[in-house]
């Protein structure tokens, strides 16, 4: 078994979501639905949470069951790349749907499960897409929750991994056996892998997370010419938690997040608020809002759009009273802030309730983080 530092050009960093909350402590978020950034070496840091989901969706998914990135280049910003899949039909979304966060906020269905179902050859099925990912061409690659009988391919089973070719059909890169293949060659040792429950595509290399061994399903396996175990699960620092989604992140996601504590219920409230991914020692403004709202003018990069109302009376007023709070970045690219909310002040009414939404700016790059909302009850 070779290790993974053997092969050059592999991601050193993984978006994930895990199969249940997670219970490791220094996450701000451990929902199932929230996309954690893990990597070896690295502390796990919530870098897309239920906070975000609100201010970018307008709803809190149950449980997020795939995600993953187009190309750069396919998209303008972070915003335009993200691809995902719920578990449950939901927010008038179905579960075998290919989703994405549209421009000015909302979500858009990029695939619909009933095209996937009618190039399956099974126009009348119930598909659940399990994992997914874009390719270097844009191709979507995708493997289902459920064994699916009489499809184009015959039975599909749960580890297939399929491929929506540029002409519109469908091929079938991976069967299960392939996957069950790779696992075996990296001598990691006896076991069924079982579902596929992420993919991801980076360069040329697929990996996925499996079902089982439960020792080898909070981890990524390589498949290929030379499959590999990237990571041991301890290395990941999520207490061993099994993995369902899934993508690799190169250096052009080097995206900051923010977190902000959501256990808020008046103004004037404590809040705080912890940020990752930034540049190393840089300055980050702090904007915020009682309104979202949506700006894409700035030419930003990172999330791209600035998903705060520019016009709010309170983003004015701190504007232009130096009111928003610039914190530096320490030598990882990490801040933690407690700042109190406006006294008396109930931010801006949205989606049913009333509250702030804040975004985050790197001042050395002009990179946006995504959104945050707090909501007060």
């Amino acid at each position: 078994m070779q290790p993974a530092s053997a092969f050059q050009g592999s991601p050193d960093r993984w978006l994930v979501s895990t199969t249940d909350n997670l219970t490791v402590g220094g996450l701000m978020d451990q929902d199932d639905a929230c996309l954690t950034q893990v990597g070896p070496g690295m502390t796990p840091h919530t870098y897309f949470g239920q906070g975000n989901w609100f201010a970018v969706a307008g709803f809190q998914p149950g449980d997020i069951d795939a995600v993953g990135l187009l190309p750069v280049g396919s998209g303008d910003d972070w915003r335009g790349a993200l691809a995902f899949s719920l578990l449950s039909n939901e927010g008038g979304f179905l579960d075998g749907d290919v989703l994405g966060i549209g421009p000015g906020g909302g979500v858009m269905t990029l695939v619909h499960e009933a095209a996937l179902a009618a190039l399956l050859g099974v126009a009348n099925a119930s598909l659940d897409v399990d994992a997914l990912d874009y390719d270097s061409q844009g191709r979507l690659m995708f493997s289902l929750q459920g064994f699916l009988p009489g499809t184009v391919f015959g039975d599909v089973e749960n580890g297939d991994i399929l491929r929506l070719e540029p002409n519109g059909t469908l091929s079938r890169p991976f069967t299960e056996a392939d996957v069950q293949a790779a696992y075996d060659a990296t001598g990691a040792g006896g076991g069924t892998v079982g579902d596929v429950h992420g993919l991801t595509v980076f360069g040329q290399d697929v990996f996925v997370a499996v079902q089982s061994p439960s020792a080898v399903d909070g981890t990524v396996l390589r498949l290929g010419a030379n499959p590999v175990i990237m990571t041991p699960e301890a290395n990941l620092g999520l207490g061993g938690a099994e993995l369902d989604a899934l993508t690799a992140l190169g250096g052009a996601w080097d995206v900051g997040a923010i977190a902000l504590d959501t256990d808020v219920s008046v103004p004037g409230a404590f809040v705080h608020a912890e940020g990752h991914g930034f540049t190393s020692g840089a300055p980050v403004l702090l904007l915020m809002a009682g309104l979202p709202g949506f700006d894409p003018g700035y030419g930003l990069s990172g999330f791209g759009d600035v998903f705060l109302d520019l016009t709010d009376p309170w983003f004015l007023l701190s504007s232009m009273t130096a009111g928003l709070p610039v914190v530096g970045a320490d030598v990882m690219g990490s801040f933690a802030l407690d700042f109190q909310l406006p006294p008396g002040e109930w931010g801006g009414t949205w989606k049913g309730g009333q509250g702030w939404s804040f975004q985050a700016l790197d001042l050395a790059n002009l990179s946006l983080s995504a959104p945050f909302r707090v909501q007060l009850f």
